[in-house]
């Protein structure tokens, strides 16, 4: 799983994607063709509570994951 926001060294993206150009429909995101340009790409642990609200389903989770205690509001 992937979460946002994801960073990188401006430079170093700009100079992969620059010469990956030919090929950008083969990577999935950033992280990918950064990590194809031959760069170090270091996972930091996520929130597993970090959900994105686009449904109501979504908004009735986010509620009750509030009235359990398991993030704050």
């Amino acid at each position: 799983m992937h979460q946002t926001p994801q960073t990188f060294d401006f430079q170093k993206l700009y100079k992969a994607y620059m010469n990956f150009e030919n090929e950008l429909k083969s990577f999935t995101d950033d992280a990918s063709i950064f990590h194809k340009a031959g760069n170090f790409v270091r996972i930091i642990p996520g929130e597993e509570y970090n959900i994105k609200i686009t449904t109501d389903f979504d908004l009735k989770f986010a509620k009750w994951l509030i009235k359990e205690g398991k993030i704050n509001a």
